[in-house]
């Protein structure tokens, strides 16, 4: 997110509730306080007050949005492919499941991670002390 933009729900300056699924979304991300005082005050919220809330992961310098971006998707792509998609499901996933539930597919999701090819390249690099290649194995 650019220094210099903000987010801002500006439904109550009109007489409308925040719509496209905001209401739901927005509590989810920062809370039902948090949500409800940008919804009812329609007040902008900074770039870096953004960050801290967790509604986006990097501010950058106006104009370097895209270099920014294409910076964290390189490394992303250094990372484990199949880690990271798991992790981002099952992040996901908890919203809608039971600590008890989350804990079970965890359990299930990581026995089927371990002794993968990229799992095996990850430990073996770390021990020797150099960058691992993930395939996505």
């Amino acid at each position: 997110m650019a220094k210099s933009s903000f987010f801002q729900i500006g439904f109550s300056k009109i007489a409308l509730i925040p719509d496209g699924g905001s209401n739901w979304l927005l509590t989810k991300v920062v809370g039902y306080q948090q949500a409800f005082r940008m919804a009812a005050e329609a007040k902008r919220v900074s770039a870096e007050e953004c960050q801290s809330l967790g509604m986006c992961s990097e501010v950058c310098e106006d104009g370097s949005a895209l270099e920014t971006a294409m910076e964290l998707a390189k490394h992303y792509a250094e990372l484990a492919p199949r880690a990271v998609f798991k992790t981002k499901h099952l992040m996901r996933d908890s919203f809608n499941k039971s600590y008890e539930q989350n804990l079970k597919d965890e359990a299930k999701t990581q026995e089927d991670m371990v002794g993968r090819n990229d799992n095996i390249e990850g430990v073996t690099a770390f021990v020797e002390k150099r960058k691992p290649n993930f395939t996505g194995e």
